[in-house]
């Protein structure tokens, strides 16, 4: 595989602004989604901010203690976290939500965390997704990167 580097080089503006994300199992809401990775201040930010309750402190300094034994409710902790800082770092907007009446939910902090908790399969993917270069490498990189494996898968074919 040639270009390496060119390959792994995302749009920057993809990373802060984010990508456009649908749900498979929720196909008219879409979500905008930025990267997670360590150099996404916002998402770090929003990491330091889920973890300053007292609870989550707790959670932490235990943690990071070697020989960390789980207490219960460490889990839910741990969720919250992570929830948190999600909704509040990398969830940047999304359109054609609604409430259980069928109104558009207004794009706020309490209703992210809300909707992240309630819909744990919707989390899973966008957290998932923001992990996942592909979203982020601007569109003439990713076609770049189809066509080099297109031609690699070709050359393995007729080499054999």
């Amino acid at each position: 595989m040639k270009y390496y580097w060119q390959q792994r080089e995302t749009a920057q503006e993809r990373e802060t602004d984010g990508d456009e994300i649908v749900v498979a199992e929720y196909p008219e809401w879409t979500f905008r989604i930025g990267r997670k990775c360590d150099w996404n201040a916002k998402y770090q930010r929003a990491v330091v901010a889920a973890s300053q309750n007292p609870k989550a402190i707790d959670y932490l300094k235990r943690v990071a203690k070697k020989g960390y034994v789980a207490k219960k409710g460490d889990v839910e902790i741990d969720r919250d976290i992570s929830i948190r800082s999600f909704a509040n770092g990398l969830l940047l907007g999304w359109s054609g939500v609604t409430d259980v009446d069928g109104d558009p939910l207004d794009f706020e902090n309490l209703n992210k965390v809300k909707l992240l908790t309630a819909f744990p399969d919707i989390y899973a993917a966008l957290n998932k997704a923001s992990s996942t270069a592909v979203h982020f490498i601007g569109e003439t990189q990713a076609d770049d990167e189809k066509e080099d494996r297109a031609d690699e898968f070709e050359e393995l074919v007729e080499g054999n």
